[in-house]
């Protein structure tokens, strides 16, 4: 999975959020206190009146947002503390 630097987002991340994407070749982490100043911005009366296809189309209007497929899933690399190790 690629990542592509998007200057205009991160614009808008801080104009909105006044939260900046940090480094383009990094991992973005912020804190639980940061996280909850960020408002929630989803517009749940008109999701509630969307059929599940409507949603679904919706979601996939969202480049950054796609779906995964079975062959994804089966190379993803396991977070190590969700990795059972058997004792011998």
């Amino acid at each position: 999975m690629g990542f592509e630097w998007d200057e205009r987002k991160n614009q808008e991340c801080i104009q909105k959020r006044g939260i900046r994407m940090k480094d383009k070749s990094t991992l973005v982490k912020y804190t639980r206190e940061e996280l909850e100043h960020v408002p929630d911005e989803t517009d749940w009366e008109k999701v509630d009146t969307m059929s599940d296809e409507e949603v679904y189309q919706d979601a996939l209007s969202d480049k950054d947002a796609q779906p995964t497929d079975k062959t994804f899933w089966e190379t993803a690399p396991l977070p190590s503390h969700l990795v059972k190790r058997r004792i011998q």
